[in-house]
């Protein structure tokens, strides 16, 4: 059979079936620059809601965006606005999809022979039902991923093994189990997916012969861990209560965010913390000597999150009967069930190797060069010290597009590797 193939703003797509083009334009670079201010407004303000709840924090609030992107091209009326409001876009749905199948490629293009970055996802649906072909269409071109079709309401646990083995075979990470037991009832029609793949090696590795056990001091009490050393030019900068440092990995586009707020002076930081916040900072760096001490770090959380968005106004999506992803669905009767994040991250003397993944369940209802940033306190003088020995916040961050892949904060010893 002879394969036919469509070329949509210079991205080629194999064509197994006609595709509409409604809603299927081109996008402008500043298209996607005002997406990528976007995603870092939602990332900075779920970072809050989240540090309400919990202790140490891991997410990526890119897949998490991603995965309601997705949702977003089946919802239509007051849930297409709630979720468009909750994750701070300004483009028109026709802009915002193709705007997001950009953003991906673009982020795709940071990998060389140190960076490995996969982002990828996929759609399960229930066999036999029928999803409107132009949200099919719209996955597929925009988002690139597949349908492929699990028995969810016949056998919701087979089903849930089948998505988590799938996950963790794109993921590379066989720790993934992004829906627990439990997740799935008989009722989920159709889950919605996306995970990320990062393992980076630092530009100047850390030497494993200067890792010693130290004494940090967190929430929780002190408690020793590992921490590694490095007495290296950093890009670095400080305000009156945190330093913040730049550590790059190989080819200088990715990079580690580190902010370090100074002793008792956590909670003011972070309450600081915004997008802008991090631009003005990042703005502000400068070569500096630094004598750096990092702690190893090993963090893997899973996180329901239909409270949280909750919260941060989308409502109508997870109520069966004011939900409207009619435009995802022919028989107009999906609503969110559960929205799941799992995130690995762990850091050495070599590299960081990072995991996520978030799906979104919807439900049949009754009525139809990326940067780890780094932020603490510091003296105005040479050779400074940036001992990590207290609570930070870090990022995963693109230097080229200014996007906010990955966000967590450490606060606790859990998340310490120990001696």
């Amino acid at each position: 059979m002879l394969e036919q193939f469509l070329t949509i703003c210079g991205r080629l797509f194999l064509q197994s079936a006609p595709v509409e083009l409604d809603g299927v334009g081109c996008v402008s670079s500043a298209d996607v620059d005002e997406l990528f201010d976007s995603n870092n407004k939602f990332a900075f303000e779920f970072y809050r809601e989240l540090a309400e709840h919990e202790w140490s924090l891991s997410f990526s609030p890119l897949s998490i965006s991603t995965a309601l992107g997705m949702a977003l091209a089946g919802a239509a009326g007051e849930t297409a606005d709630e979720i468009a409001d909750v994750l701070h876009l300004t483009l028109p749905p026709e802009k915002f999809h193709p705007a997001f199948g950009e953003l991906l490629d673009q982020l795709m293009d940071v990998q060389n022979s140190s960076i490995a970055l996969n982002m990828t996802g996929g759609v399960w649906g229930q066999p036999g039902y029928e999803y409107a072909s132009q949200f099919v269409h719209a996955l597929s071109v925009h988002y690139g991923v597949p349908l492929w079709l699990a028995d969810i309401t016949g056998d919701p646990e087979g089903a849930r093994e089948q998505i988590n083995q799938q996950v963790a075979a794109s993921t590379g990470d066989s720790g993934t189990e992004l829906l627990p037991p439990g997740s799935l009832g008989s009722e989920p029609a159709l889950i919605l997916s996306n995970w990320m793949r990062f393992e980076g090696r630092w530009k100047r590795k850390f030497d494993g012969d200067d890792s010693r056990a130290e004494t940090l001091d967190f929430r929780t009490g002190s408690a020793d861990a590992l921490v590694m050393h490095q007495s290296e030019t950093f890009q670095y900068g400080e305000g009156s209560n945190y330093q913040i440092l730049e550590l790059p990995y190989w080819g200088n586009r990715l990079s580690m965010i580190v902010l370090l707020p100074a002793p008792g002076q956590f909670d003011v930081v972070e309450q600081s913390l915004s997008a802008d916040f991090l631009n003005q900072a990042l703005a502000d760096l400068s070569s500096r000597q630094i004598h750096l001490h990092l702690p190893k770090l090993q963090l893997r959380q899973t996180y329901e999150l239909s409270d949280a968005l909750t919260n941060m106004g989308l409502s109508d999506a997870f109520d069966p009967e004011a939900a409207d992803f009619s435009r995802g669905d022919s028989l107009d009767s999906l609503f969110l069930a559960g929205l799941y994040h799992d995130s690995g991250i762990s850091i050495d003397e070599g590299r960081t190797r990072i995991t996520t993944s978030t799906s979104v369940g919807t439900s049949f209802g009754t009525g139809g060069g990326l940067s780890l940033l780094l932020a603490n306190w510091g003296t105005g003088t040479a050779g400074l010290e940036f001992n990590v020995n207290r609570p930070f916040i870090y990022a995963l961050r693109d230097a080229e597009t200014g996007s906010v892949l990955l966000v967590g904060r450490v606060t606790d010893a859990d998340p310490l590797v120990t001696p």
